[in-house]
């Protein structure tokens, strides 16, 4: 039994009786009200919590990495047999890459020819030959290339538009160092026994992809180039983009719990049209690229740990409570001083409401007690006299 009255006199959750609440429409309304903000502002709390947040750092690079891993897809308006892709960089190699990638004879993205320089088709444009297609930006290139392969394997060798332009896809590992990697043709640039035509040369391009380093589904890394469409209105121009690699670490801390390196890069363009021989160029598709000296470092996480998200959600559940309750039980005192109804307002200054106990008025040496019942305001008062004044008690 002492346990039993310790723990009454710890309940810090004193229980009202059911015999002395008053339950009012207005308060009921109030409660939907608080329930139906308490329930939204979890919902938001809780989508908050859930939604993964990335945080961003730039450090300097300490990779020591000597290799790098270069992904090109792109399809040129020049016959495969008179391309070569060539990279060389600062250190002195040079490597011939044509070995490491795929050549396939396509289809032309566009007429050969269609514009007297060079400028950016829309891509939209490229879409509107193969009709309606959809999903997403990667999907959609990799259905107008395949439309494009088929395109060209169905019209037969030597019929129409076949093999004059080529699909270049593959991978290839370089140094990771500033570099060159280009597309030129057959005798020019490069000393070769065969010397391509220039009535065949035309280097209007779409890229598929550009990137350097491991490429993971999912991971929505910048890469400018992708989507690119570039037309050549004339066959000698010379195509280059002046890339800016940026390596970056990616940490994922929410399952499966993944971490690798990949890299990212910003990119500026520039096509000169090679009609002044003395000036000198190759005509092709270079692409000149360097390392940067920082590294960024992208974490993926929740705002917060659940343990974090519990003691917020009970933090707003209980303000919303407390806060609503009180400014409901000043806007009753205010209108019981309004209304003048003394009784009625003492009342609903105590408990919120919900039985009104000690309606009294004091004078000096005597005084009047009441309780008030469920029923309200009693008529009948009877009183008892005793040394300090009268009692009264209001009947239901």
């Amino acid at each position: 039994m002492k346990v039993e009255s310790l723990l009454r006199s710890l309940d810090a959750f004193p229980k009202i009786e059911t015999s002395v609440a008053v339950h009012k429409s207005s308060g009921g309304f109030l409660t939907l009200v608080t329930y139906g903000l308490m329930a939204m502002l979890a919902i938001s709390e809780l989508v908050d919590w859930s939604t993964p947040r990335q945080d961003f750092q730039v450090v300097i690079d300490y990779d020591r990495e000597s290799k790098l891993q270069f992904n090109l897809d792109v399809v040129v308006n020049t016959p495969c047999q008179f391309l070569t892709l060539d990279m060389s960089d600062l250190s002195g190699a040079q490597l011939h890459l044509s070995h490491n990638f795929r050549l396939t004879p396509v289809a032309p993205i566009v007429p050969t020819g269609s514009s007297s320089g060079p400028e950016i088709l829309p891509w939209s444009d490229v879409l509107a030959a193969f009709g309606r297609v959809d999903g997403t930006p990667e999907e959609i290139n990799q259905k107008v290339v395949a439309g494009m392969i088929a395109q060209a394997q169905a019209q037969g060798e030597g019929e129409g538009d076949l093999g004059k332009a080529c699909h270049i896809q593959g991978s290839a590992e370089v140094h990771k160092l500033a570099g060159n990697i280009h597309i030129t043709s057959l005798g020019h640039g490069y000393a070769s026994r065969t010397h391509a035509p220039h009535d065949t040369l035309n280097f209007t391009h779409h890229f598929n992809d550009v990137s350097f380093g491991r490429r993971f589904r999912g991971l929505h890394l910048a890469n400018p180039l992708a989507g690119v469409t570039e037309v050549a209105g004339e066959g000698m121009v010379m195509w280059q983009y002046f890339v800016s690699v940026v390596p970056t670490f990616y940490t994922s801390q929410l399952p499966p719990y993944t971490s690798f390196l990949t890299n990212q890069y910003a990119v500026t363009e520039h096509a000169r049209v090679l009609n002044d021989q003395r000036k000198g160029g190759v005509p092709g598709i270079f692409i000149r690229y360097d390392m940067e000296p920082i590294s960024l470092h992208v974490t993926t996480a929740r705002s917060s740990s659940f343990s974090h998200f519990l003691v917020r959600l009970c933090g707003i559940l209980g303000g919303v409570f407390v806060t609503v309750g009180m400014a409901y039980r000043v806007v009753m005192r205010l209108g019981g001083a309004v209304g003048g109804d003394e009784g009625e307002g003492a009342a609903a200054s105590v408990g919120n409401g919900v039985g009104g106990i000690g309606v009294g008025m004091g004078g000096t040496g005597a005084g009047v007690a009441g309780y008030q019942g469920v029923s309200g305001f009693g008529q009948d008062v009877y009183g008892r006299q005793n040394g300090n004044g009268m009692s009264g008690r209001h009947a239901e």
